[in-house]
């Protein structure tokens, strides 16, 4: 009888613990920039990535992801791009800069501080990590929160 209950109670936090990890509590001024931006948006998901809030949807049958400040501001858009649409010079790149590591992810972003670049995210000692590159595969340089925001400024 201690054993059923020991796994009814093991099996309770587990289900608790799934469902608080998925819920993002997003602030209503970002909803608000997001549906202004966005009302046609289906198949929304938050995430919460360090101080922003990240939105992926479906919009005109094309996977979307979107960055906001905690203020509603928007940081930038990008179109996740089905594998065989990657380019070459991404891959190859890629390929050369991290040998043992696996794409999960990559985003192509026309808008936000960056510029045009291709947002990789993969895994690499089991760690999920992320790369800038531009279109002809060349790393971006790493940028501090607080060089975006100067970079953002001028």
């Amino acid at each position: 009888m201690k054993q059923k209950h020991f796994i009814s109670t093991v099996l309770i936090l587990v289900v608790i613990t799934l469902f608080s990890a998925t819920y993002v509590e997003v602030p209503a001024i970002v909803l608000k920039t997001f549906n202004g931006q966005y009302p046609s948006a289906t198949k929304v998901k938050w995430e919460k990535i360090a101080a922003e809030y990240e939105a992926e949807f479906l919009l005109n049958g094309k996977n979307y992801e979107a960055s906001f400040k905690p203020t509603g501001e928007w940081r930038e858009t990008g179109l996740i791009l089905k594998t065989e649409k990657i380019p070459v010079a991404i891959i190859t790149s890629f390929g050369t800069l991290y040998p043992n590591a696996e794409i999960e992810q990559v985003v192509y972003i026309e808008k936000g501080v960056r510029g045009v670049v291709y947002e990789v995210e993969y895994t690499e000692d089991g760690k999920v990590l992320e790369v800038y590159l531009r279109t002809d595969g060349d790393r971006v340089p790493d940028f501090s929160e607080e060089e975006e925001e100067k970079y953002e400024k001028d």
